[in-house]
């Protein structure tokens, strides 16, 4: 990865994901669609931190990656997060 300004909206996504700043997923999807891999896997990485089902839709088409350490990425956290849903959903509501 360069030192550019992809790098500095890789250090911010990774930042952003570990605050699980919801409001940041569209900022951070960007990376996504970046033609460097690692920052494919930034993308990846943050959203999962976030870990709400928009993040999951958006990971999910990354499993189709050409690059295997980004496919095999996403479909690690597509696993762990679709996990983390089911347990969710056992889970008593507490807005009672």
């Amino acid at each position: 990865m360069s030192q550019g300004p992809e790098a500095h909206q890789c250090a911010a996504a990774s930042v952003l994901g570990n605050l699980k700043a919801e409001q940041a997923v569209t900022s951070i999807a960007v990376l996504l669609s970046s033609s460097d891999e690692n920052s494919r896997i930034t993308g990846i990485e943050a959203l999962a931190a976030i870990g709400n089902a928009d993040c999951l839709a958006l990971i999910k088409p990354l499993q189709s990656d050409p690059v295997p350490k980004v496919s095999e990425n996403a479909a690690y956290w597509v696993r762990e997060l679709e996990a983390e849903e089911i347990l969710w959903a056992g889970q008593p509501n507490d807005q009672d």
